[in-house]
């Protein structure tokens, strides 16, 4: 895997998430807090590994330079809210068992 590969696969989110999930598993700094925190640590840790993956391709020629700021601020915004998005779809099962 080259890194263009690598870098799309940090753009997207189900990529981003796992990364991030496995950053959480493996840092004893995060056991500390209880799931429900956890779930809200994991989409912010993946909307910044996405948004991260994205301004490093774009620096590095793979996606074209957005033509102004309100573009690069609308592209970053739509990256972190599909990790939330995604985020809260993957764990909405949970979260209705835990209602009940």
């Amino acid at each position: 895997m080259g890194i263009e590969e690598l870098l799309a696969y940090l753009i997207s989110t189900p990529g981003a998430g796992a990364v991030a999930y496995f950053i959480i598993k493996k840092v004893p700094w995060f056991w500390q807090y209880q799931d429900d925190v956890l779930r809200y640590i994991a989409s912010a840790l993946t909307a910044v590994i996405s948004m991260s993956a994205f301004t490093g391709a774009v620096f590095l020629g793979f996606i074209p330079m957005p033509a102004d700021a309100l573009t690069w601020v609308s592209l970053l915004i739509g990256l972190a809210l599909a990790a939330f998005g995604v985020a809260t779809l993957a764990h909405a099962p949970e979260l209705r068992k835990s209602e009940e």
